[in-house]
């Protein structure tokens, strides 16, 4: 299984949404080997996986919490590899020798930029490609042109590449105030592509300053607790995997996800209330 969130616009979440996604399944998921191309010239997940990594010498705890989070998968951290796309032909190498080794959902990150050479050839190897949409009034005014495009690429997409299932929209930046001018833009959008024969997820992506820090890391699924549920992307990835999978696997899915991601924070938890614990004895 080979996806992509895709887009003409840098900044769209892209790549936000394919470490967040990655990260959960990979570490939920027991029977996916996940893994994460990277063919941004940014390298931006490449630079947030070093980053990560740097920070565990850095913060023995978060060392202990991640070294047990692979133990509890029973798998090592999935890996982030580059690809050129000015080098022909390397995507969809680095694609076949992920598959051969055993990597059975596989997410390409790719340049805000599809006129970039090599971009189009690349999206040929995907089975189901998610376009970001941010919820602004600009999105309003080029939205027609959002939709000639995908229809577009649908249309060559599926001459040249069969396997392509489908291509679906998603909102992102999502602002859940009904009262809000952004959730209006929302409404307006979504009824816009649904005319004119879009799909498009149920499951937006929430706009928080949060998901650029520490929650969207390569190392650690996204948190469960309560303070997180309004922003949770679970059920935005829930519907992912119920469009590639079906709903049976996406349920069992995002609840071995969300388990596993309990049981990190549980433990952490833990850990900070022992020393007070033992103070107060």
């Amino acid at each position: 299984m080979v996806i992509s969130f895709a887009n003409q616009k840098g900044g769209s979440q892209k790549s936000t949404l394919s470490r967040l996604l990655a990260t959960s399944l990979h570490f939920g998921v027991p029977q996916l080997r996940v893994a994460v191309i990277d063919c941004d010239s940014q390298a931006t997940n490449t630079e947030i996986r070093n980053r990560d990594l740097a920070l565990l010498d850095l913060e023995p705890e978060s060392r202990e919490r991640f070294e047990k989070l692979l133990a509890v998968s029973g798998k090592p951290l999935y890996p982030i590899v580059q690809a050129r796309l000015s080098k022909p032909g390397d995507v969809k190498q680095t694609v076949d020798t992920l598959q051969k080794k055993g990597y059975n959902f596989i997410i390409i990150d790719f340049p805000g930029n599809t006129e970039i050479p090599g971009v189009s050839d690349a999206l040929l190897l995907l089975k189901y490609i998610f376009v970001p949409v941010f919820c602004d009034d600009g999105s309003i005014k080029s939205s027609v042109a959002y939709i000639t495009a995908i229809r577009a690429l649908m249309f060559r997409w599926k001459k040249l590449h069969p396997p392509l299932e489908e291509i679906y929209v998603l909102f992102t930046l999502f602002n859940p105030d009904v009262q809000s001018r952004a959730y209006q833009i929302f409404l307006d959008l979504k009824s816009e592509f649904q005319e004119n024969g879009v799909k498009v997820l149920e499951n937006p992506f929430y706009a928080s300053p949060e998901f650029q820090f520490e929650l969207a890391s390569t190392l650690f699924p996204f948190p469960t607790t309560k303070p997180y549920e309004k922003i949770s992307p679970y059920p935005l990835f829930m519907e992912i995997v119920d469009l590639v999978y079906g709903q049976t696997a996406a349920k069992k899915a995002m609840e071995e996800a969300r388990e596993a991601a309990t049981t990190i924070e549980d433990d952490a938890l833990r850990r900070k209330q022992t020393p007070k614990k033992a103070a107060n004895e």
